[in-house]
């Protein structure tokens, strides 16, 4: 047996034997191969907007902050909406929540409060938002192109 080959039946034995083992890091032809597996249905309760404060631990809720209720407002339609979420939260995540609720491209998506742009990498704690009181947003849209 050439040392290639030694080479090869050794590779698969360590692979046979991690799989054995439990091992998360192999992986087999067949499981890249496979067809993706549909993602288990979630509740009602789980795809619901607003934060589970209760759900929380005391120290997740330390860290994600008071509860921030907002208004959004759309002017081109006169549309309103409301959802919470938590001072600890990106600009970003809402709207990517927006995207989830309302199907509006992310990349599309201008929120502004009180009149000033929020720019997707800040929190709700660096910005004007107040906690336990209605926080109104405009939402507008950049042009599609």
């Amino acid at each position: 047996m050439s040392s290639e080959e030694q080479q090869q039946q050794y590779t698969e034995e360590q692979q046979q034997q991690q799989y054995e083992d439990g091992d998360d890091h192999y992986s087999s032809e067949d499981e890249w191969s496979a067809p993706a597996k549909p993602l288990p249905e979630t509740s009602a309760a789980a795809q619901s907007t607003d934060v589970r404060i209760d759900a929380l631990d005391e120290a997740e809720r330390e860290a994600a902050g008071d509860v921030v209720p907002v208004v959004f407002v759309v002017p081109a339609s006169g549309e309103s909406f409301r959802m919470s979420f938590m001072m600890g939260h990106t600009v970003a995540h809402i709207k990517a929540k927006i995207e989830d609720i309302k199907s509006w491209p992310y990349e599309r998506i201008i929120l502004k409060l009180n009149g000033k742009f929020l720019l997707d990498p800040l929190s709700l704690n660096d910005l004007p938002f107040q906690a336990q009181v209605d926080n109104t947003v405009e939402v507008t849209f950049t042009p599609e192109q």
